[in-house]
């Protein structure tokens, strides 16, 4: 029996990398081809304070603000740069959103102008960059970029540079978002938010998803708007884990999407990031 692999990138703004095992059994022209299954998507959620303002963007922004984001990171796209220290997956990031107080800017991700960045160096570190932002003006100066960036100047958290599945906040030494200006003419105004809470969750994982859940809970990042708001609506997403049910999730994200009917049940900094989730798992059961 004779193996050998061979990489394959679909082409357009899918370019998945995939392996292939070509395995020959019994005579040259009888080949079983075995597709190694795709990584599924992981989401990103942190939470922090607005620690930089600039002048030219401060009557949308304080400091002290409470700041979050969310962003879902597609872990089947390949590593576009040839650095062995470093790889860039271009498409990755897909759907990124921040609130620093009441501004809001997201972007739909998965572009060309869309990356998830892991540097195995010193120092180490992963950066997710976002571009066609979607956000309100501010003083003529309009959001361009989504930024996260986590250091470790250590160079201890990454063993090579493979999208991680996990990120431990307290490995890095530097944690931070921001949100990037543009006026034509002039400097880009960079309003930061220094991360003070970081979770990765595992769509794949049921219990990923509650252990995140839970923690959400008690870190004061989800909050019951009704009596037992936080039980009913945790009994309600283990139902639809439980059973991969896309009626129930429907019914679980409907009272947590911010929708005003019906209405919902649980709210807090990390609400966005609880829909995001459901909202992926919806792709990954394949509802409709």
């Amino acid at each position: 029996m004779n193996t050998f692999q061979t990489k394959t990138a679909a082409k357009g703004p899918e370019k998945l990398l995939m392996t292939v095992v070509v395995i020959a059994l019994m005579a040259p022209t009888e080949l079983t081809l075995a597709v190694q299954p795709e990584p599924d998507p992981v989401v990103v959620a942190f939470a922090g304070t607005v620690s930089d303002v600039p002048i030219e963007v401060g009557s949308a922004f304080t400091l002290g603000d409470p700041a979050s984001g969310v962003f879902t990171v597609n872990l089947a796209t390949y590593d576009n740069d040839s650095d062995p220290n470093r790889a860039e997956y271009v498409y990755a990031p897909i759907g990124p959103s921040f609130q620093f107080g009441s501004y809001v800017a997201s972007s739909e991700g998965g572009g060309q102008g869309d990356s998830v960045s892991v540097r195995n160096n010193i120092p180490d570190d992963y950066r997710m960059n976002s571009v066609q932002v979607a956000g309100s003006q501010v003083n003529d100066y309009v959001p361009t970029n989504l930024i996260f960036v986590l250091i470790d100047n250590s160079n201890m958290v990454f063993d090579d540079t493979t999208l991680p599945v996990d990120l431990d906040l307290a490995a890095f030494n530097q944690a931070w978002a921001s949100i990037i200006f543009y006026k034509q003419g002039v400097s880009s105004p960079n309003v930061k938010a220094t991360i003070a809470s970081l979770s990765v969750t595992d769509l794949s994982d049921p219990g990923d998803i509650l252990n995140d859940y839970d923690n959400w809970v008690n870190e004061g990042l989800l909050e019951g708007v009704t009596p037992n708001g936080l039980k009913n609506l945790r009994k309600r997403l283990q139902s639809a884990l439980d059973n991969m049910d896309c009626k129930r999730l429907a019914r679980t994200l409907s009272r947590v999407d911010g929708n005003p009917l019906p209405p919902d049940i649980a709210a807090g900094t990390n609400a966005p990031a609880l829909a995001t989730v459901i909202e992926g798992l919806f792709d990954l059961y394949g509802c409709t």
